[in-house]
């Protein structure tokens, strides 16, 4: 055989070789490669804005999963949208998702975001995984979303139990006029009723409008014999409560919604503060938090864990299952997580919830 009939086998046999590793990989190259399952999902979360740093503990929560799923030979990838704080960006992070046939989307954060994705996921293949909301407070039912934070009724037994430990009898109800501060106005209520108690001051503020409002707000409950200071609502707010107290020398506690954790973990309020301040606390596991130390040298905020937990869950689910039917499957697969178990209710709502009160500051 001359040189060029030698390279023309060559060639032939290189042909059939490809060919036939085409043929035997067949569609399976399209889903899976060498490194493992590829999954691409959503988050639309506030970045930059009011909802910052909510925002960044459920993104930290999302990278974290993300990683140790390699280990598990998944492959995540996460296309972030930042809508802002903003309904309409959150609108447009929507439509983003759609645009990029993406059917699993983390977020959004808070209540009125989630009411705004609600409103227009429709008619899409979609699902919305908020670790930081319950459905008490979105207007809108939907099957299109599940949640991760346990229900904020369930507060109440610890709530009322703190009441009475205490010796609160006549606090303050101040709240922000969303779903959110409704929902603990509500039930800060109920637990002031069933402790004894009657309240003092029963206030809702506009979202942004703290500055303006707090101060004289503050005045008012000191005037009026407050007790204590019940606050649902922006880290703003908390800020501004704290030195509104501390410069009236209110030595009364401040019971905040959980997310005062991320204002003193972020270093907005420093826990040397003479003012008490109380909070709600789902006890993080030891091992999760080791973990998110070691990733970011600080301390994990309030929403991480439920962020780790949902896409290591769905991540398996999709992995066997497709994105179809995500909250079907997810309740097959009954994952136990680090914040918990995550079974859903007709609402989308996590089942049973162990609410505890814990104090912040020295």
């Amino acid at each position: 055989m001359n040189n060029k009939k030698l390279v023309i086998a060559l060639m032939a046999i290189v042909v059939v070789g490809i060919a036939g590793t085409y043929f035997f990989k067949g569609n399976g190259a399209a889903t899976e490669n060498e490194a493992g399952d590829v999954i691409n999902i959503g988050a639309i979360l506030s970045l930059t804005s009011y909802g910052a740093s909510d925002g960044e503990s459920i993104k930290n929560g999302l990278e974290l999963a993300r990683k140790d799923l390699i280990k598990e030979n998944i492959i995540v990838n996460i296309d972030y949208f930042d809508d802002g704080t903003d309904p309409k960006q959150v609108v447009s992070g929507v439509q983003y998702m759609k645009s990029k046939n993406i059917d699993i989307v983390f977020g959004p954060i808070w209540s009125y975001l989630g009411d705004a994705a609600l409103a227009v996921v429709g008619g899409s293949n979609i699902t919305l995984l908020a670790p930081s909301l319950t459905s008490e407070v979105v207007q809108q039912a939907s099957s299109q979303i599940v949640f991760g934070q346990a229900k904020n009724a369930e507060k109440l037994p610890a709530t009322t139990a703190w009441m009475q430990e205490n010796n609160i009898k006549k606090p303050a109800i101040i709240v922000n006029q969303i779903a959110w501060g409704n929902v603990h106005a509500t039930m800060f209520a109920e637990a002031v009723k069933n402790a004894g108690g009657i309240v003092v001051l029963n206030e809702e503020i506009g979202f942004g409008k703290e500055k303006e409002t707090l101060p004289g707000l503050i005045v008012k409950a000191k005037f009026l014999g407050a007790d204590a200071i019940l606050w649902a609502g922006s880290n703003d707010g908390e800020v501004i409560i704290i030195s509104e107290m501390q410069k009236l020398g209110m030595k009364m506690p401040l019971f905040a919604d959980e997310g005062v954790m991320t204002a003193f973990n972020s270093g907005l309020i420093s826990k040397d503060i003479t003012v008490p301040v109380y909070t709600w606390n789902k006890a993080m596991h030891p091992e999760f938090v080791a973990k998110f130390k070691a990733e970011y040298n600080k301390e994990p905020d309030h929403y991480a864990d439920a962020a780790y937990d949902m896409l290591i869950a769905a991540a398996k689910t999709v992995s066997k299952n497709g994105t179809s039917n995500l909250k079907a499957n997810l309740n097959s697969l009954n994952y136990t997580g680090y914040a918990g178990t995550y079974q859903f209710d007709e609402k989308g709502d996590i089942k049973g919830g162990d609410w505890k009160v814990v104090k912040i500051t020295k």
